[in-house]
């Protein structure tokens, strides 16, 4: 996780592209905009909107992201066919009070 002057978040995969909304791209897709392994920035200045997330911190130690189609972040259980594992990750959530909308933040090494 990276913090953004803005105060927002950012994700960063090893393949050096960030985590994003990609609206439409899912052939099929039961929800509009998946979550994504896909935007290309070299600087933290170019990170686009849709590579954003802002925190919500809710109680129990979990949070909620917020994307910047004013969805929250959930999983979403079979909303891409012929996916070789059912739950994705998609910005379609109406409210943080649900459960697949919160997610807890662990510290790996």
């Amino acid at each position: 996780m990276h913090k953004l002057p803005d105060g927002k978040v950012a994700f960063k995969a090893d393949s050096g592209e960030w985590v994003g909304m990609c609206t439409d791209c899912i052939v099929q897709g039961a929800k509009k905009d998946f979550i994504t392994v896909h935007v290309k920035a070299d600087k933290e200045d170019d990170i686009p909107s849709w590579a954003k997330f802002q925190i919500e911190e809710l109680s129990g130690g979990k949070v909620a992201l917020k994307a910047d189609n004013g969805k929250f972040v959930g999983r979403c259980t079979g909303c891409s066919p012929g996916a070789a594992y059912p739950e994705q990750v998609t910005a379609h959530v109406d409210s943080s009070d649900e459960a697949y909308a919160q997610w807890e933040i662990v510290d790996v090494d």
